[in-house]
């Protein structure tokens, strides 16, 4: 079966934000995109966070978005993380927990996880860190 070019390899997400605000994955589209997993109350996410926005500093302005999903069960306890970490990016989440919808579309096992999306909608990385997140952008953004 041949790919419509307009459908996106990934499974699509529409969650709301801490301001309520549904957003969709999809309206990333042309961009390249880190699809990221995480929780506040897990220390791991938290110091991946640090990561991300050393990396997402660097590259939004050339393209780079990420598209952050909590799978917090407290809002207050996500929106505090949010403002205290001073995550710049877009951060949505159900508030289902380990029941997250979106987290079970893309079959997400541990947090942190991510996966790299690139410009054509495909998805062409996953869980990439430090060293090797860096490297994966700077391959992209040549």
């Amino acid at each position: 079966m041949l790919k419509d070019a307009s459908v996106n390899s990934f499974p699509d997400i529409a969650e709301k934000d801490i301001n309520g605000k549904e957003v969709k994955l999809s309206s990333l589209k042309g961009k390249v995109v880190i699809l990221s997993f995480w929780a506040s109350w897990d220390k791991k996410s938290r110091e991946a966070n640090k990561s991300l926005k050393s990396v997402y500093k660097k590259y939004h302005n050339r393209g780079l978005e990420i598209y952050q999903v909590s799978l917090d069960r407290s809002k207050v306890l996500w929106e505090n993380a949010v403002k205290t970490d001073d995550l710049p990016w877009i951060n949505v989440s159900d508030l289902r927990y380990t029941e997250s919808l979106a987290a079970k579309q893309y079959n997400v096992r541990r947090i942190p996880s991510d996966f790299i999306i690139d410009r054509n909608g495909d998805i062409i990385g996953k869980d990439l860190y430090g060293e090797r997140l860096e490297e994966k952008m700077r391959e992209l953004f040549r």
